[in-house]
This record gives C-alpha cells, structure tokens and sequence, in this order.
C-alpha cells in the first residue's frame, strides 16, 4: 500500500471517528428516529407542465450523453480504461433515458383506472391496457437495470483516471 493511500486511510478515519465522530453519530441518531414511515419511490408530475419538463429533461440528457459519447470516440486516446468506461457509461445512460422516456409516455397514455387491486403495491395488477403495451409499460418500469450499471461504469471510469494519475 502505498504511503499516500495510507494518509487518505488515516484522514478518513479522523473525519469520520475523530474530532467529528460524535457529531456523525449524532446526526445518524437523529436521522434513524425521525425517518418516515413509508418510503414513496415514485414520483408523480403535478399537472402536465411538471411531466412536459421531466420529459424534455430526460431528452437533454440523451442527447448529451450521445454527443459526448461520439466526441469522445473522436478526440480521446482510447488507451486509456477510465475513457472507456466513461464511454459505456454515456451509452448507458442514453438508453436508460430513452427507456423512461418511453415508460412515462406509456405511462400518460394509459387511462385513469389503469390498476385494479388493494392498497398493497404487491397486490396491483394493470388491467385497462392492450397486453402489449402492459409489457412494455412494465419493462419500462424496470429502467433501474440499466441507470446502475451506468452508474457503475461511470464510478469505474472515475477511479480509473485517479489511479492512473497516482
């Protein structure tokens, strides 16, 4: 290990159980008492100018990860691991974006009444929809397979740079 790596060690274990270290402990105190009961995960658009936003927001994004996807096919030296995995990464990210584009747009073309079940998540099933666009309504739902693998590669890309520079 080297000695720089063992200082980084020796400053992270001050910052956290050092001078700080009852301060941490207290903010988690707090945070775990007042928690909420229930963990909402999913996020309505008030009104159409809300979704017409996150739509629009969501084709920023694959856009910019398509251009910086081509520019760095382009003008960067592919020897380089963390470019490469920056570069999956933006192809990652691009189809994530247009996945939950997708899904959102099924999503408001479904009617109202779409799901018929009990209050349990679990217990839902979607009805008013042609089986086909139940699939890929649902398919679309599962976006999260994708934008964690982008995420990963990203953080791949990161720490590669950072050991190639030390």
């Amino acid at each position: 290990m080297r000695a720089s790596h063992r200082r980084l060690g020796r400053l992270h274990a001050l910052v956290l159980v050092g001078v700080h270290g009852p301060l941490w402990l207290a903010t988690f105190v707090v945070l775990a008492l007042h928690s909420p009961h229930e963990a909402l995960a999913i996020q309505t658009h008030g009104g159409a100018e809300g979704l017409y936003s996150h739509q629009f927001g969501h084709l920023l994004f694959l856009l910019a990860m398509v251009v910086l996807y081509f520019r760095l096919r382009r003008h960067v030296e592919w020897t380089s691991r963390g470019w490469k995995y920056i570069a999956v990464s933006c192809l990652l990210f691009a189809v994530w974006n247009a996945v939950a584009f997708l899904g959102h747009w099924l999503e408001e073309l479904m009617p109202s009444p779409a799901f018929a079940g009990g209050t349990n998540p679990w217990d839902r099933v979607l009805v008013a929809a042609p089986a086909w666009k139940a699939l890929l309504f649902y398919a679309c739902k599962l976006d999260h397979l994708i934008a964690v693998p982008a995420m990963l590669f990203f953080l791949l890309g990161l720490r590669a740079f950072c050991k190639e520079r030390s």
